[in-house]
């Protein structure tokens, strides 16, 4: 599905260049202070840390550990890259003013009905692959931590699910928070997460690891630049609660 979702992106990306263009001078408007408050939607969209367990786990039955490391570099360049090119797009096509709260919408209001159906098609088939790594993660760290028998099994199996899945939904439905406040909050907390554990996860193993591993992250573990992170993403987190409460 992630090759699906990529595909009509590009598309619609295409569409837009060769057909009404952009206004480059909707992309010469440079601005640190007006991103600041969208940080934590850029933390939610690029955090995938949540996805290299299975993929390591991947690698190492088929015996190519030493690949994981060119795997993510790789996959955050593509992803980043098509990040730009969307806000890019977007933005050089409606105009700052003119950009609504989901940007496929306005993006697809110009190009026409189909643009307008595959914009909000590519949405949903976002969200149903981030919901789906996100959802199958917290289900097994929901088996480790409750310590049932097996993910596998039905009865647990079902507990799991109906404990990660429903309450996306409550929220969803339920108009207690907007989509925009949604994403942030959840950018904002899941940042916080992604950075300090995989820190302590990887300080720990340097300490009480019993084996050689195949690759480290040499000087990008320094504890200087962990301190950044920590720092960097916690005070995105406390911005993010701090202006929307």
């Amino acid at each position: 599905m992630e090759l699906e979702t990529a595909l009509l992106l590009l598309v619609l990306i295409a569409a837009t260049l060769i057909g009404p263009g952009v206004e480059w001078k909707y992309l010469a408007n440079v601005s640190i202070i007006q991103g600041i408050p969208i940080f934590s939607l850029v933390l939610f969209s690029f955090i995938s840390q949540y996805t290299v367990p299975a993929i390591a786990r991947g690698f190492a039955e088929s015996g190519n550990v030493r690949r994981l490391p060119s795997c993510i570099v790789t996959s955050q360049i593509i992803l980043g890259l098509l990040f730009i090119a969307v806000v890019a797009v977007t933005l050089g096509l409606s105009g700052p003013d003119e950009v609504t709260e989901v940007a496929t919408v306005a993006w697809g209001q110009a190009l026409g009905p189909w643009a307008f159906i595959a914009g909000n098609v590519f949405t949903l088939l976002a969200f149903v692959t981030s919901f789906w790594a996100i959802g199958e993660t917290a289900l097994t760290n929901l088996v480790d931590q409750f310590k049932f028998p097996s993910e596998w099994d039905v009865k647990y199996r079902l507990i799991a699910i109906t404990t990660v899945a429903v309450p996306p939904f409550i929220v969803a439905y339920s108009d207690f928070i907007g989509f925009v406040d949604a994403i942030s909050f959840a950018g904002a907390f899941a940042g916080v997460l992604m950075a300090v554990l995989p820190i302590l996860m990887v300080n720990r193993a340097r300490k009480h690891g019993d084996r050689k591993p195949e690759w480290t992250c040499g000087n990008l573990a320094h504890p200087m630049i962990q301190g950044v992170i920590v720092i960097i993403f916690t005070l995105a987190a406390l911005y993010t609660v701090y202006t929307r409460i």
